[in-house]
């Protein structure tokens, strides 16, 4: 992920970028470009210091002299968000889509302001027909294509360094599947290699993972029923990739990964993920973004997040959820090592549209492995105010 500035969202529940071959709609016509997404402003406050101040993942570690909180308020219109989608129908046999996602959100030097460029989030051209599809762009991992629901985690998706895998690459993605009411299919990629980890991501050199000139791979089994409104989805996923060291030998990252997300009683909305692997920094935050050792091992974590979400009304949602991520203590550096992150959160979306209006409080928890900082807490508090379009 990184930098940029103003205005967006176009799904404002969260996203699962999965594709269901389902989706075919012939009654459309042949060509079609659509433009949304929210013009939204974010104010903000934190009650002590954060990797991020508008959108923070992580406690920092305070002044072990003073021990003093440090806290700020702020606004920001970054994570505002722009979608440009076109179809085309009776292509190849099938229906083509394609995506420009943009956030303006940046993920520069944290000690400066960003710049206020715009981000390519998503860029996605795929082709489906009734029992299979392709798909080809920069998208969400298939083994973690599920973020929670929110309004301030949208430059950086929620519990990303507390259970969520949270990175978009360029991939190559082949999908099938069969069914009606319960379908079931099966999905494998090729994803693009890519070390860098989300706090040091913008270097002149080749990384490690290019340097093995492989890609990534990742496969992923699908259960869905229903549709979005009423339905869910189950899937069980992979990954295994290649970095080179630094004396030109071969590492490997590998990741197993299970995503739900399921409706009860039309009203309740769960979703979640969890995650069991290593050398996870370079998909998004996992090992809360440390990727190897310092004997140039990868470090083995294991992480998690789930939400729950009440939809009191229409244009009503409230919900809260719990992320955590648990790296191995034993491959990481003494004095600088992360080892545990924790992430609480509560909201409340009320949309009257075009207009909206979410509030969230999240609480951080982060334990630093050197006993000066131990366990570093920090509250945040947010408010969106968006226009739909």
């Amino acid at each position: 992920m990184r930098p940029s500035r103003c205005l967006l969202i176009l799904f404002a529940f969260g996203s699962t970028s999965s594709i269901s071959a389902q989706n075919l709609d012939q009654t459309q016509p042949d060509r079609g470009v659509d433009f949304s997404g929210v013009l939204q402003l974010n104010a903000y406050y934190n009650d002590d210091l954060v990797n991020n101040r508008e959108n923070p993942w992580l406690a920092s570690p305070r002044n072990p002299i003073s021990g003093d909180r440090l806290e700020a308020a702020g606004s920001s219109v970054r994570q505002s968000r722009v979608t440009l989608s076109a179809w085309a129908t009776d292509v190849l046999g099938g229906r083509a889509e394609g995506e420009l996602d943009l956030d303006f959100f940046s993920s520069g030097a944290q000690d400066q302001r960003p710049t206020a460029s715009p981000r390519i989030r998503r860029v996605v051209a795929r082709v489906i027909w009734p029992n299979a599809w392709v798909l080809f762009g920069q998208e969400a991992l298939p083994i973690s294509s599920l973020d929670p629901s929110s309004f301030s985690a949208i430059g950086v998706p929620g519990f990303t360094g507390s259970g969520n895998l949270s990175r978009w690459l360029p991939q190559v993605r082949l999908g099938l599947e069969m069914g009606t009411s319960l379908r079931v299919g099966i999905e494998a990629a090729a994803v693009a290699p890519r070390f860098d980890n989300l706090l040091d991501e913008d270097s002149p050199e080749p990384d490690p993972a290019e340097l093995s000139k492989r890609p990534f791979v990742q496969g992923r089994l699908l259960s869905r029923w229903g549709d979005d409104a009423t339905g869910g989805e189950i899937t069980v996923g992979g990954h295994y990739g290649w970095f080179t060291d630094d004396v030109g030998s071969l590492g490997t990252t590998r990741a197993g990964a299970v995503t739900a997300r399921f409706l009860v009683m039309s009203r309740f909305e769960l979703r979640g993920e969890a995650f069991l692997g290593e050398g996870l920094g370079m998909l998004g935050g996992g090992g809360i973004d440390q990727t190897l050792s310092p004997d140039g091992a990868p470090v083995r974590t294991k992480g998690g997040w789930a939400q729950l979400n009440v939809h009191l009304a229409e244009s009503i949602e409230v919900g809260g959820g719990y992320g955590i991520d648990d790296p191995n203590n034993n491959d990481l550096d003494p004095a600088t090592g992360r080892g545990f992150n924790v992430s609480w959160e509560l909201h409340c979306h009320l949309r009257a549209s075009p207009i909206l209006v979410a509030a969230e409080y999240r609480r951080l928890e982060t334990t630093y492995l050197d006993a000066v900082y131990d366990l570093q807490t920090a509250n945040h508090l947010n408010m969106a105010l968006g226009f739909e379009f």
